[in-house]
């Protein structure tokens, strides 16, 4: 079976879905009679060369220019032709893109999360009514649909009755490998520190974290704030207010990661909507305690390996720091219970279960 991911969509860096098409890709090579092919553009160079080692195709597309129209105009018109072309059995669109695959080609699609219908004030309204038109079509077109959740399938649901039977969990692994060698960052970091990890945009929740850990008395410990800035770095900057306690990693390496859970007290992870929540993993399979959100995806993930706690309540997030800090027994308790959960996922997993839906789908179309 010959699958070729649609990736000129999604970032080129480590977290999210890039993260997402990076690690499932490198596991489906792994798979018997299975050929993997990555179409990407120029600008993912750097972050998917290492996927030709592990034997998946590398596709770079070649656009008059970068922008989103011209990458928009190539799935409609141009995904279709290298579908043919490379000789396709399936065509597996990673993230919101609009996407029509050739005859007796089958289409599936991964919806991460419903956030243009759950999350409308992050967008503005051109951009609200586009991404609501493309998720429509995705959903008219697909022949198999993939969620990483059951949060996310529940929510998919809830917008489009009729994809529940085309629609399959197959949750990912832990994100970051574990072989990654640890790298220290190059800015000396405060010890003892509190850890938040995530794009600064405003479901996030960062400011919260900001704020409920300013409330703190204790003053000898710092929080790490790691993650690239977006729509809610004004805000975070505000929440900061100067307070040298706090540091941020803009753009932290695999490796800078690997140190920051390694060394933090805990991952302070109070979401307010995830359709997955890679960083708990990722910090329990390092064993980093966790603090998340008592609900959706971060609590379906967690189960009863993290300390669950109101997102929106700054005095709860503010005590959740206070018992980690002073409480070791917690720690050890939520460090095990985190070591434990996490073995339970895996993108060989993800990816044995993501073939099975594309074997469903081709079937179907060749039927």
């Amino acid at each position: 079976m010959r699958v070729l991911i649609d990736a000129l969509g999604a970032p080129g860096h480590p977290r999210g879905v890039g993260r997402y098409v990076h690690e499932l890709s490198r596991a489906l090579a792994r798979i018997a009679d299975t050929s993997v092919l990555v179409a990407c553009g120029r600008w993912h160079r750097g972050f998917y060369a290492s996927l030709a080692a592990h034997g998946v195709e590398l596709i770079e597309v070649e656009l008059p220019s970068p922008g989103r129209l011209s990458r928009h105009a190539w799935h409609l018109l141009r995904l279709p032709w290298l579908a043919r072309a490379v000789r396709a059995d399936v065509i597996h669109v990673p993230d919101r893109a609009l996407a029509t695959p050739p005859h007796g080609t089958a289409l599936v699609v991964t919806i991460h999360d419903v956030a243009e219908h759950d999350l409308a004030q992050a967008y503005g309204p051109v951009q609200l009514r586009y991404r609501r038109l493309v998720l429509g079509r995705q959903l008219q077109r697909a022949g198999r649909i993939v969620t990483p959740s059951r949060f996310t399938a529940d929510r998919l649901a809830s917008v489009e009755p009729r994809v529940r039977e085309r629609t399959t969990v197959v949750v990912n692994g832990p994100g970051i490998d574990p072989a990654t060698p640890s790298v220290a960052p190059e800015e000396s970091i405060r010890r003892p520190f509190l850890l938040f990890v995530g794009a600064i945009q405003r479901h996030k929740n960062a400011p919260r974290v900001t704020r409920a850990f300013r409330s703190l008395a204790e003053r000898s410990v710092g929080l790490v704030v790691a993650g690239a800035d977006h729509n809610d770095r004004a805000a975070l900057e505000q929440a900061m207010a100067g307070d040298p306690r706090i540091q941020r990693l803009p753009r932290p390496s695999d490796g800078e990661l690997v140190w920051l859970y390694g060394h933090a007290v805990g991952l302070i992870f109070p979401s307010l909507y995830e359709g997955f929540g890679l960083p708990i993993l990722e910090a329990m399979s390092f064993g980093c305690p966790v603090v998340t959100s008592d609900r959706g995806a971060p609590r379906e993930l967690a189960a009863d390996a993290a300390l669950l706690i109101d997102p929106l309540d700054e005095g709860a997030i503010g005590a959740s720091m206070k018992r980690l800090l002073e409480d070791a027994d917690l720690r050890d308790r939520l460090a095990a219970a985190g070591r434990e959960r996490v073995s339970l996922f895996s993108w060989g997993r993800a990816a044995g279960d993501t073939v099975a839906v594309y074997r469903e789908a081709l079937a179907e179309v060749r039927a």
